[in-house]
């Protein structure tokens, strides 16, 4: 859970313990990465698959819900959690990616839906010109930077993406 704070999304003491201790919160999240599965890519996603997904993201954001909150809607972090567990299925979702994708900050969808933008970027790492030009990118920072890059393509395009869309 604390990977999460590369992503930028920091775990509270109180989440963490709730993450941690509820057994009934982490028999949930723990039955839903069971139905996921581990070896599917999210362009090749289908609906069985995005049903899974759905199961484990309402266990993990009803998990990282303060309960002593009002209206808590912790979505991106329990997006990136869900991330950080199978990282080849659920796209990074923040503010800044949606919002630059157009999935964000409108009156009707203030916070978007993670079944509408699991779509778009399922879209998105299924097309051949940018899966060619996310490789193309991987070589450029290897070879003039000598890192290694991640292996895991939906993760270079959240990373191509944070980086070249303009900020609000």
């Amino acid at each position: 859970m604390h990977a999460l704070t590369v992503l930028n999304a920091p775990v509270g003491a109180l989440i963490t313990r709730r993450l941690l201790s509820d057994s009934a919160i982490r028999a949930g999240i723990d039955e839903a990465l069971a139905g996921l599965p581990t070896d599917v890519d999210l362009a090749a996603a289908d609906r069985s698959t995005f049903e899974a997904m759905e199961a484990l993201a309402q266990a993990v954001h009803a998990g990282c819900c303060d309960p002593w909150v009002a209206a808590p809607n912790p979505w991106v972090t329990s997006a990136k959690l869900c991330t950080r567990k199978r990282p080849r299925l659920f796209p990074v979702r923040d503010r800044v990616v949606c919002e630059g994708l157009g999935l964000y900050g409108t009156a009707i969808r203030r916070y978007g839906t993670r079944r509408v933008d699991w779509q778009v970027f399922a879209f998105l790492i299924g097309e051949p010109d940018i899966v060619q030009r996310l490789d193309e990118l991987t070589q450029q920072v290897q070879t003039a930077y000598g890192v290694r890059c991640d292996a895991v393509p939906l993760r270079v395009l959240d990373v191509a993406l944070w980086t070249w869309l303009p900020r609000a």
